[in-house]
């Protein structure tokens, strides 16, 4: 019982931890954000939350990304991405890939821009047609259309 509660009081303060982060990237305030998401991560790696690394280690990214960080933020999303694969979780993996399709967007790689959302349409459409719903993931959580409209600008 004792274990459960620790268990338990450790995933709420590893969400209300993320939680103050989403709030600041929300607000713009990206180094409060950075602050809460780089506190988190090594608390998530100590607990063995795989789950939490990833989810950190993508909103990491995306904290880089809006700050013009192009370059801090795929090596961030290459680890995201490694992990929600092993975890099996489809649906982030489709996030990272929309990610990661944006970033190449903004460095205008558009070969790997297209390919990347490319994927990530493709492994989020058969996660949904399996699931038959979307859940919340992340700051960002895959939309069939936001990545459809994002491979359909790579060809304006």
């Amino acid at each position: 019982m004792k274990q459960a509660e620790v268990s338990q009081d450790t995933s709420a303060q590893l969400e209300a931890i993320i939680d103050i982060g989403l709030t600041y990237a929300m607000t713009a305030e990206y180094d409060s954000s950075l602050n809460y998401y780089k506190y988190r991560l090594p608390l998530a790696e100590a607990y063995g939350k795989e789950k939490d690394i990833a989810r950190t280690l993508m909103n990491i990214a995306t904290v880089n990304s809006a700050r013009g960080e192009y370059g801090n933020s795929l090596p961030r999303l290459n680890e995201a991405l490694r992990n929600h694969q092993l975890l099996n979780d489809s649906m982030a993996v489709a996030a990272c890939l929309a990610n990661m399709a944006s970033v190449y967007e903004h460095l205008e790689e558009r070969d790997k821009a297209k390919n990347s959302y490319q994927a990530a349409i493709d492994i989020a459409s058969i996660a949904r047609h399996r699931a038959k719903v979307f859940h919340p993931h992340c700051m960002a959580s895959p939309r069939l259309p936001q990545m459809k409209a994002g491979i359909s600008n790579l060809f304006l």
